[in-house]
């Protein structure tokens, strides 16, 4: 079984919208049947859990990480890459829930954008 972690996060803390990002990333893991192994959560001016996170990316704790959508980890692009390239560099998936996809509502969307992106770049 694969073991997931999720990640919110709250720009106003707001329980009903912590609710919301928790059971859209709940649904998804249930869906697809992972085991939930842990839930991080931040609020305004605080990513303690942000850090915890990356730090269980080390310890291998669990498989894939469940967020709403990129702009969680951040409001840069420099802030959000950071995440994704600590996450890509453990061999972790991110899981986005709130993304379209092709392939129904779970989707990698910024792993597929990095890998185009460096395609782009070697071309040149």
């Amino acid at each position: 079984m694969m073991r997931a972690a999720f990640y919110t996060y709250t720009a106003v803390p707001n329980d009903l919208n912590r609710d919301r990002q928790e059971s859209e990333c709940a649904d998804e893991a249930e869906l697809a049947g992972y085991e939930v192994m842990a839930w991080f959560h931040d609020e305004p001016g605080d990513r303690s859990s942000l850090d915890s996170l990356c730090l269980g990316l080390h310890a291998q704790s669990f498989d894939d990480i469940f967020v709403r959508d990129q702009s969680r980890f951040g409001r840069s692009f420099n802030a959000v890459q950071k995440v994704i390239d600590a996450v890509e560099a453990a061999g972790v998936r991110l899981v986005y829930c709130n993304e379209p996809s092709p392939h129904g509502s779970v989707t990698t969307l910024f792993s597929e954008i990095t890998s185009d992106r460096m395609s782009i770049a070697n071309s040149r």
